[in-house]
């Protein structure tokens, strides 16, 4: 059986070495080791505590998986994924349980001819074989993991993890645990646990943890990333960890620093301005900056919009204008470029439309600075409809059709035009 969690697997050698695939390197079987006899039982006492090692470790992945599956607010979807993810932690703790009741109903009498029991010859021969056998096993355990630490823990910092998950194998060793048995529990320690943290957050989300080889993949690729941006101070295992955590691609890295980072610190004080109205960077070094940034949970969409709100407020407020719909427009796919020639076309609009609403609706002017706001608000929406959405203002249309009739004498007159042609387009 494959060591789950580890590869590429060593594998054993008819002559007890064992033989790394990926390496070349095979190491010879341990020399003869002094045995002493025990009793028959001690097989199937080390198979139990074998399994019973197995079965704690699936316990407590059926139980984590449980607890994500259980977490209210879950779409459709993520609920269906976790459900399943249960089912099969399950599955498998069931299976483990079912192999220990056929160790326990399995006596060492049982396969062993009657001058064969313990006390005999060919008893204690029988026993010293299988002592040896776990003593060989022991060093091809001790091979295999230290050649594991050496190919996964191999990075400054990483030598305290290797110590611990050194000292933990030793442990399980003495238990009599197999390789197998010790490379599923690993995961289970805090070492290893505080090495691959960013796996709590894949969990807890209801996918797969990454596997050593693939976190460590991560690291390196969000590490290229960053060093190729000039941010290789940002290069850390703790933010490795938030990243992997929040599930950030390498893709999604790349963009929140290429297009949320840089359009942020390369701002122009407009729209540095909306952008501290928004709390998006107010008052961070560029280097809290990019940390806030990559270690948040929005992604890099969400905060490309609202950095493309924050510049159509910052066209509308270099005119004077109001920015309350700023995102709403950008939403609507309003560039920047496009919101200043807007808004540049309603600073110079907005005065006449007011003007003819006051004449023509003999509507008495409003009493406070609130109101008054009010009612240039409500005139502004109506010409950023009309600019940014094609929607023509009826209410425009008609003031502009009444001082047209005044100025030439006719009424019903198509068009927008306000005392010459030239000026048509004004209102």
């Amino acid at each position: 059986m494959a060591l789950p969690f580890w590869t590429p697997v060593m594998e054993m050698l008819p002559d007890g070495g064992i033989y790394d695939p990926d390496s070349g390197l095979s190491f010879t079987g341990a020399p003869p080791i002094p045995v002493q006899t025990t009793p028959l039982a001690t097989k199937v006492a080390a198979d139990t505590a074998d399994i019973d090692a197995q079965i704690a470790a699936a316990k407590a992945e059926r139980n984590k998986i449980r607890t994500a599956a259980n977490q209210p607010g879950l779409g459709p979807k993520a609920l269906a994924n976790r459900q399943a993810n249960l089912k099969k932690a399950e599955d498998t703790l069931k299976g483990l349980q079912t192999q220990k009741k056929d160790i326990l109903s399995t006596k060492p009498t049982d396969k062993i001819p009657p001058d064969k029991i313990p006390g005999s010859d060919e008893g204690d021969l029988f026993d010293a074989q299988y002592q040896a056998g776990l003593a060989r096993e022991a060093v091809n355990a001790r091979a295999i993991f230290s050649n594991i630490f050496k190919q996964y823990f191999n990075r400054p910092g990483d030598d305290r993890f290797v110590t611990d998950l050194t000292k933990f194998v030793e442990d399980s060793i003495s238990k009599g645990y197999t390789a197998e048995t010790i490379s599923a529990l690993l995961p289970q320690t805090e070492a290893y646990k505080t090495r691959f943290k960013g796996n709590e957050g894949r969990l807890a989300a209801g996918l797969a943890a990454y596997s050593p080889a693939e976190y460590l993949q991560a690291e390196d690729t969000y590490a290229e990333i960053l060093n190729r941006f000039n941010l290789g101070a940002l290069a850390t295992r703790d933010q490795f960890a938030d990243l992997i955590s929040n599930r950030k691609s390498a893709s999604e890295v790349a963009d929140l620093v290429q297009n949320v980072y840089f359009r942020i610190q390369n701002a122009d004080p407009a729209l540095r301005e909306q952008l501290n109205t928004l709390k998006i960077g107010a008052g961070l070094t560029d280097a809290d900056l990019a940390q806030a940034l990559l270690s948040g949970r929005e992604g890099a969409q969400t905060l490309k919009q609202k950095i493309a709100g924050a510049e159509v407020g910052a066209e509308a407020a270099t005119r004077g204008l109001s920015a309350i719909r700023a995102q709403e427009l950008a939403n609507l796919g309003v560039t920047r470029e496009q919101a200043r020639t807007g808004f540049e076309a309603i600073r110079q609009t907005q005065p006449t439309y007011e003007k003819l609403s006051d004449i023509y609706n003999r509507a008495a002017a409003p009493a406070t600075k609130e109101a008054a706001a009010i009612r240039s608000g409500q005139f502004q929406q109506e010409l950023e409809k009309e600019q940014f959405q094609g929607l023509r203002s009826e209410e425009r249309a008609r003031l502009a059709q009444q001082e047209q009739a005044a100025f030439m004498g006719s009424a019903g007159t198509e068009g927008i035009g306000l005392r010459r042609r030239s000026q048509r387009g004004l209102i």
